[in-house]
């Protein structure tokens, strides 16, 4: 207890308690299939055995095959734009910054194509 790894009260440093996950992958057509990924965290202490919060994040893409050899692949992700902190354990340099790591990206849409000789 007090450690690296544990809290002065037992729970795990670092590490999400309570975490649910959906990911749902549904083809409408043959051409055409869409899916979503979504994971809830409920909550994780920090290195500094601080509670944070909860953390919402959904992806959601969708794909098209226009021709035998060319998709189109659409794809959101981050979709309700959380900007909790990303679980950690430690950060390079003081003890102060490690209460977690933005390392989840803004909301961004990508777009790619695919095309196989």
């Amino acid at each position: 207890r007090g450690s690296m790894y544990l809290t002065s009260e037992g729970n795990f440093k670092a590490y999400p308690e309570n975490v649910t996950r959906v990911n749902v992958i549904g083809s409408l057509t043959p051409n055409f299939s869409v899916g979503f990924n979504y994971a809830y965290y409920y909550f994780w202490y920090s290195p500094n055995d601080q509670k944070v919060n909860a953390n919402h994040l959904l992806n959601i893409a969708a794909s098209y095959k226009l021709f035998k050899k060319l998709d189109l692949t659409a794809s959101l992700t981050n979709l309700l734009n959380q900007t909790k902190l990303y679980p950690m354990n430690s950060n390079v340099g003081d003890v102060e910054l490690s209460d977690g790591t933005p390392s989840v990206e803004n909301t961004s849409f990508w777009l790619s194509v695919k095309y196989n000789f």
